[in-house]
């Protein structure tokens, strides 16, 4: 409760403050028509997912080039052993997985003269996992998310951007199973059958693979519009 309390406090205060800034700009207000600015698709690597060892891509398409408000947003990625920050990891010797979010994007406030926009982003999303430990351990672990944050894009120079968000997340459990899969055991001469090792929980923070409750979502994202 306290944890899910801190994060709504956070994400309030950070919403808070650039809408009040938006309201305190008499020059902010939406122009209508921003492809020219903006483009009507966005491609843009995501640097979240890094944290769990992943590779994360983000698309953004306008669905109202008259206005330029409604953005549907689709961003998979794809973990593996292969990324760097594994090497660091002392209990994950091989990790397989994948997550897809989608999100419906809502811009209130832009200034196109400077190539911001401020906007409301909230959606679902599915993760999976299998990872195994040194032991040989298993875990697998199916889980659903669902965000709803603030945010804001700038242009840094046509066609190159950045996107920063923050806000409120969930993450449920689907499933989470345990097994095995390294070399049989012998029995002992008195026929006893040692325990097998069981698999990792994976849920020391509220971004480790196996979690299931609220946090703080955020991200950084680097692109291009077209």
């Amino acid at each position: 409760m306290k944890k899910t309390l801190l994060i709504l406090l956070l994400s309030w205060g950070f919403a808070g403050g650039l809408w009040t800034a938006a309201a305190g700009n008499p020059r902010a207000v939406f122009q209508g028509n921003p492809h020219d600015k903006f483009g009507s698709n966005s491609l843009a690597y995501s640097f979240f997912p890094l944290v769990n060892n992943g590779f994360g891509i983000e698309y953004d398409r306008l669905l109202t080039p008259a206005t330029g408000r409604h953005w549907l947003k689709i961003a998979p990625a794809y973990y593996t052993t292969l990324s760097y920050a594994t090497l660091r990891k002392t209990d994950v010797e091989h990790l397989r997985g994948f997550s897809v979010n989608v999100y419906h994007r809502y811009n209130y406030y832009e200034i196109e003269k400077v190539g911001f926009q401020l906007f409301l982003q909230w959606g679902l999303g599915y993760e999976q996992y299998r990872l195994r430990a040194h032991d040989q351990s298993t875990t697998d672990i199916q889980k659903l998310d669902l965000d709803v944050m603030l945010g804001f894009r700038q242009i840094i120079a046509k066609p190159l951007y950045f996107d920063f968000v923050l806000g409120y997340g969930n993450r449920f459990l689907l499933n989470k199973s345990y097994g095995y899969e390294g070399p049989t055991y012998v029995p002992s001469p008195d026929g006893i059958q040692p325990p097998l090792p069981t698999g990792k929980a994976y849920d020391a923070h509220m971004y480790d693979y196996g979690y299931g409750g609220p946090c703080l979502h955020i991200n950084l994202t680097l692109g291009f519009i077209f």
